[in-house]
C-alpha cells in the first residue's frame, strides 16, 4: 500500500526561550535568536505540507508523520549560505518489511521529500520563489534498522548551494525514551552509537521557478501564501492572498 505522508500536526515539538536564565542581555539574546530559529522550523514544517498537499507524486511506503524540532536557514540577500534542519518521526508497522524492519526504499525517498521541502524553505527566504532542482545523486547508507512504532531523530542539512549544484545530507538516529531535547533549543543531542541511516544528496539547478499560478491545488496554494507571508516575500502576491488568515483558509479547503 502506497499512501502519501501524513502531515496533518504541525505544532513544532519544542518551546523556544530558557525562562530560567537571569542574565537580561544574554536572555534577550537567546529569545531573539530563538524567534528566527522557530520561524525557519515552521517555514519547513509548511514546506513538507506544501509537497503533501500540493504534489501527490511524492509517495512514501507508510503514514509518516514529520515534526520539525527546529531549523536554521542562513541567507545573505538572495543567496543560499547554510541550512540546517532537525525532526522526527514514527515508523509506521505498514513501512516495515516481513524481518520488522523499516523497508530501506524509504530512507532515500524521506530523503529527497525533507531535503527538498528545506530547499523551498531556503529558496523563498533568500529569493521569494522556489528554484526548481533534479536529482544527481543520491547515496545511502544503512548502519542498522529501524524497526516499527521506534522514533527517529533526522538531521538534514544544505552543505553548499552553488549556481548549478546543490549539496545536502540527511542522517538518521534512533531516539531512545531517554532522550530529551535540549531546553534551550529544543532540539535532540544526536549520538554517533546510535546512527542508523547516512544520506548524501546532489541535485542540479534547473532554470525552471515555481511560480504561484502553477501550484495545482487551492490547498497548496493557501500554503505557499502563508510561506511567503512568514518569511517576509509577499510581495507580488494577490491583495486578498496577504489579507486572509491563510490558516483559516486551508482549515476550509
Amino acid at each position: 500500500q502506497i499512501c502519501i505522508m501524513n502531515t496533518c500536526s504541525r505544532e513544532l515539538s519544542v518551546e523556544f526561550g530558557n525562562p530560567e536564565l537571569t542574565d537580561t542581555d544574554d536572555q534577550d539574546f537567546e529569545e531573539e535568536a530563538d524567534v528566527i530559529t522557530n520561524m525557519d522550523g515552521k517555514a519547513v514544517q509548511l514546506a513538507i505540507e506544501l509537497l503533501a498537499h500540493g504534489y501527490a507524486k511524492r509517495h512514501v511506503s507508510g503514514n509518516f508523520n514529520f515534526k520539525v524540532t527546529g531549523a536554521k536557514i542562513n541567507v545573505s540577500d538572495d543567496r543560499v549560505l547554510s541550512a540546517a534542519c532537525q525532526l522526527t518521526f514514527t515508523v509506521p508497522p505498514e513501512a516495515c518489511n516481513t524481518s520488522g524492519a523499516m523497508f530501506g526504499g524509504n530512507v532515500p525517498c524521506i530523503t529527497d521529500i525533507i531535503t527538498t521541502c528545506l530547499l523551498i524553505a531556503a529558496d523563498i527566504k533568500s529569493k521569494g520563489e522556489w528554484v526548481y532542482s533534479t536529482t544527481m545523486a543520491l547515496n545511502s547508507e544503512f548502519v542498522r534498522p529501524s524497526r516499527a512504532d521506534e522514533e527517529v531523530i533526522m538531521q538534514t542539512g544544505i552543505e553548499k548551494y552553488g549556481k548549478m549544484m546543490i549539496f545536502t545530507y540527511a542522517d538518521y538516529f534512533l531516539k531512545d525514551e531517554d532522550d530529551k531535547p535540549n531546553p534551550l533549543t529544543g532540539l535532540y543531542d544526536c549520538n554517533l552509537g546510535k546512527l542508523l541511516y547516512r544520506t548524501r544528496h546532489q541535485k542540479y539547478v534547473t532554470k525552471l521557478r515555481l511560480r504561484r499560478e502553477m501550484i495545482p491545488t487551492n490547498r497548496a496554494r493557501a500554503i505557499w501564501d502563508e510561506l511567503l507571508v512568514m518569511l517576509g516575500k509577499s510581495k507580488g502576491l494577490p491583495v486578498e492572498a496577504k489579507n486572509d488568515n491563510s490558516t483559516m483558509l486551508r482549515s476550509k479547503l
